[in-house]
């Protein structure tokens, strides 16, 4: 009986032990999927957010950021066309953002998941609703227009005084020719350099024709002798150390390279000019692939890069305009009070906005630039 008694007590106690071990087990197992790190995947332009942001939304969220970069939207355009790209959240431009749109690869978003939604400029929001009616897919991230980008000591001691504030600055081959010995650089990109001259003989900025690439390509190839380099890569360098003395590009990339230079201890004068015949109004964009693993850790992320202090430190770092209104008051002020960079209200109503033109003359398109940068 008491052996009996003693086998049975013994039996339960191995039960008991089996059962808090499997629990113990059960738990760590438990535990250890809970400590899994969360993560967001992010596809975006170098050097495109104060890095700091980066760390402090990690920090804040305990979501890990695995950020990788690109050198071109086409390289936006053909990662997400073809389905799973393995990123939550991409920077995307206006036209790749439109096409992407269409064929279906972008998540519809759910504004109760971005609560600082309500603070985005609706100046901006009203440009992007022209191809996405009730701003659907896409939050701003930066904006800014397209000119001309010169060292004002250079052309001064080559033409006194001279000023780059019509396009004719650049297509006249008398007036560019003059320049050519201190360096000229245009940006790498056929849409934003074709539309300032569109704009300049009165049409819309956006080509609409074969015809309209075919004129736009003959006025560039008569200064393309003229041309020392053709680059979007590295044209702030080249600004920076004084390689070139003209380019055209973007209206925050001259303060990106006088900031680029003071860090070599050198000192540039450097001037950003719209063309007083009318300009363009980019918008870089975050949007949400239709394929998005982490679509929580997204909506967190694009909400906290909208937040006040974010979006300041991040235009400060960037050189670009913020459409995140509350986050003004934290912006440099002098750059918040420089037109050339956040474009005052009345002139930017006046933009117009890049669209998507018809797809059928992009192959065109490509091979008009091509030609053009080969001088043939």
């Amino acid at each position: 009986m008491v052996r009996e008694l003693k086998m049975k007590i013994s039996h339960k106690l191995m039960t008991l032990v089996c059962f808090v071990t499997v629990g113990l087990f059960g738990l760590s197992g438990l535990e250890l999927r809970a400590a899994e790190q969360k993560q967001v995947n992010v596809y975006n332009w170098a050097d495109y957010l104060d890095p700091k942001t980066i760390k402090d939304f990690e920090k804040e969220t305990g979501i890990k950021v695995v950020y990788d970069t690109y050198e071109s939207d086409g390289s936006v355009e053909a990662k997400l066309s073809s389905g799973a790209s393995g990123y939550d959240v991409v920077n995307s431009g206006t036209v790749t953002k439109i096409r992407l749109q269409k064929i279906g690869q972008l998540t519809e978003l759910d504004r109760s998941k971005l609560p600082n939604w309500k603070n985005l400029d609706p100046i901006i929001m009203k440009v992007l609703a022209k191809d996405d009616p009730d701003n659907r897919y896409s939050i701003p991230n930066y904006y800014g227009t397209f000119g001309y980008i010169y060292n004002v000591d250079k052309v001064n001691k080559i033409a006194p005084g001279a000023a780059f504030d019509s396009v004719q600055a650049i297509l006249d081959p008398t007036r560019i020719a003059q320049y050519a010995a201190c360096g000229i650089n245009l940006y790498d990109g056929a849409i934003d350099n074709y539309s300032i001259y569109y704009i300049s003989k009165g049409k819309s900025g956006n080509y609409k024709t074969a015809a309209d690439i075919t004129e736009a390509e003959a006025a560039y190839l008569k200064i393309r002798r003229y041309i020392r380099k053709i680059d979007s890569g590295d044209y702030i360098n080249a600004l920076a150390n004084g390689e070139i003395c003209v380019t055209s590009g973007f209206s925050g990339d001259y303060l990106a390279a006088i900031t680029k230079a003071a860090s070599s201890g050198i000192k540039i004068n450097l001037k950003f000019a719209m063309p007083k015949e009318g300009g363009m109004i980019w918008v870089d964009q975050w949007v949400i692939p239709t394929t998005a693993k982490n679509k929580a850790e997204a909506y967190q992320f694009i909400n906290y890069m909208i937040s006040a202090k974010a979006a300041a430190a991040n235009s400060n770092m960037v050189k670009y305009p913020t459409p995140v209104l509350n986050a003004r008051p934290f912006v440099d002020k002098a750059l918040l009070d420089n037109p050339a960079v956040y474009i005052p209200s009345e002139n930017l109503a006046k933009l117009e906005a890049y669209t998507d033109s018809p797809s059928v003359l992009d192959k065109q398109l490509n091979k008009s630039w091509n030609r053009f940068k080969s001088g043939k």
